[in-house]
């Protein structure tokens, strides 16, 4: 039986690409199967990508975060506008956030925000 999983639809929703106004950020999500790939880069490298999929009521991700650290992530939508992919071994946290026009996207480690974007639709 298949059951419906708010938070990957949440991702399908945003299936597109997002840039900063400058240029300096871009998002890029694209279908991949069931699943999401999401890759975030500022023009030069990729600074996240990764694979997203339903884990139970959840949705799983294995995002990269440099060279070689490949990070699992679990995630689900804290309200109907807020993704939030959080890692258990290392404290590191991606939150997309819906925002009129386009995502906040945001990066924190320790539980400190170490990067933020303001994207809008490409």
């Amino acid at each position: 039986m298949i059951s419906r999983i708010p938070a990957l639809e949440f991702l399908h929703s945003l299936v597109g690409s997002y840039a900063e106004s400058d240029g300096a950020a871009r998002l890029r999500i694209w279908r991949c199967g069931y699943g999401v790939a999401i890759d975030l880069s500022n023009g030069e490298k990729s600074i996240l990508c990764g694979v997203a999929g339903a884990s139970n009521q959840h949705v799983e991700c294995f995002v990269q975060i440099g060279l070689p650290n490949v990070t699992r992530t679990l995630g689900q939508l804290e309200d109907g506008a807020t993704l939030c992919l959080a890692a258990e071994e290392v404290p590191i946290e991606f939150r997309l956030t819906k925002v009129s026009g386009g995502l906040r996207v945001t990066i924190a480690f320790d539980g400190e925000e170490k990067a933020s974007y303001a994207l809008r639709a490409a």
